[in-house]
């Protein structure tokens, strides 16, 4: 998807650079500027004065947004931050002073909006799912990779409005690993109240970020060449016992591994916002039905299994075929452990009720 709004975004920069018909577009330049001290007064909450420190430090963020309007049917939208750090420092935004930012100028945002005769799609980088009441909202500020399609429909003097959307939360290198989520949406909305349904699927294939594959690799590469070095000697005890110490070292670098966790979940959120007689109601509720399930191993692991036990097997004094037989053992165990299915369930409730009170 990344690459489909990289492609997407210098059409458009083409086309405004080579079309004489959009001299007369026009944009509109909105923005705002922070600028924070920050005073911590014993952050670390010491009793000893000694210890006592304070840490203060000032931070500002220019916040950019244009809206492009190429013509009446198509909007280029952006946003980006400049100079979001401490103030005149080098680092990011953050007190500990861990990394250096040069990135003065960053972009958070870019998406265009195309109104058609069949409904309006908007395609690009943008704030993720806005819905309902704010409980539940996307938290993530920096926006996701999304496709969306709102058709509104009148219903006399209101209207029903219909949306679909597409969202890549996490792209991989290997595709069949991305995250993505699906939402399908209907929204009636009135004079004095308005009310919808949002019904999506979270399909998710990497929940573990980080799941010991890395330290599991180098330890099979090194169990790859001790079995290949047991192997061309096979009556040699030193090198199964050396080839049991590789098994070993894999042992203790496999038991920490953690294989993936794909996900696939519906998520169903009605909700009501609106005046009912004297209150004024906003409530939302939210549902989560599906499975996950352990995904194991990844290629290679079955096979280091395999020769870690049987490797293992020989240095305790074991016979070829009782070793083969161990190992067999390991692997079934392994893949029984590692497609284990759970169901996930979750559901909560938000209510929120008011009375006006005039000028109270």
């Amino acid at each position: 998807m990344k690459r489909i709004i990289v492609a997407g975004a210098t059409i458009l920069m083409a086309l405004i650079m080579t079309a004489p018909s959009f001299a007369a577009m026009e944009t509109k330049v909105t923005g705002t500027f922070t600028l924070d001290g920050i005073l911590n007064l014993n952050p670390n909450m010491a009793s000893d004065d000694d210890d006592k420190e304070t840490v203060s430090y000032r931070e500002m963020q220019l916040r950019i947004n244009t809206e492009t309007k190429i013509n009446d049917k198509v909007t280029f939208f952006t946003r980006f931050d400049i100079l979001d750090k401490i103030l005149s420092s080098q680092f990011s935004n953050t007190i500990q002073h861990e990394g250096e930012d040069d990135d003065n100028i960053q972009f958070d945002h870019a998406w265009m909006r195309i109104i058609s005769p069949v409904g309006v799609f908007q395609v690009g980088r943008k704030t993720g799912v806005k819905w309902g009441t704010d409980f539940f909202d996307d938290g993530n500020d920096y926006g996701t990779d999304r496709a969306e399609y709102i058709l509104p429909i009148p219903v006399g003097d209101d209207k029903f409005i219909f949306g679909a959307v597409a969202e890549k939360a996490l792209e991989t290198e290997e595709t069949n690993r991305d995250n993505d989520k699906f939402y399908l949406t209907g929204t009636y909305m009135s004079k004095d109240w308005k009310t919808g349904l949002l019904v999506g699927l979270y399909s998710y294939n990497t929940f573990v970020a980080d799941n010991g594959e890395t330290a599991v690799d180098a330890e099979i590469t090194a169990l790859d060449n001790a079995f290949n070095a047991w192997a061309g000697d096979p009556t040699n005890p030193a090198l199964a016992a050396a080839a049991g110490a590789a098994a070993a070292n894999f042992g203790n670098a496999a038991a920490g591994y953690r294989p993936r966790i794909d996900g696939q979940v519906m998520y169903f959120a009605p909700y009501f916002s609106g005046k009912v007689g004297p209150l004024n109601i906003n409530a939302e509720f939210g549902y989560i039905n599906g499975e996950a399930q352990l995904k194991g191993p990844y290629p290679g692991l079955l096979d280091a299994v395999y020769q870690a036990n049987y490797l293992g097997a020989l240095a305790q004094g074991a016979t070829p075929v009782q070793a083969d037989a161990f190992a067999d053992g390991a692997v079934a165990n392994t893949l029984a452990n590692t497609n284990e299915k759970k169901d996930v369930n979750a559901m909560c409730l938000w209510l929120e009720a008011g009375v006006p009170m005039g000028k109270a």
